[in-house]
């Protein structure tokens, strides 16, 4: 289900827009897993806060992601 969604709201985005979201969410779950967290965990919640917040910059989404993480 999660990654229909996903699919979805990447197909609701502009090429270019969707190339700078892919590569914003591999960044930041790239810096959950370098922090230890399991990548299946980071991909969840990165994913969540960036069906969100699309607009999101890093450091934001990096820091709600955290968030996310820290509370389960």
């Amino acid at each position: 289900k999660e990654k229909a969604r996903q699919a979805e709201a990447r197909l609701a985005l502009p090429a270019k827009a969707q190339d700078v979201q892919t590569q914003l969410s591999e960044d930041i779950v790239s810096a959950l897993v370098n922090l230890g967290y399991k990548k299946s965990q980071a991909e969840k919640a990165v994913g969540g806060v960036l069906q969100n917040r699309p607009e999101a910059r890093l450091e934001d989404a990096l820091k709600e992601s955290l968030k996310i993480l820290g509370a389960s």
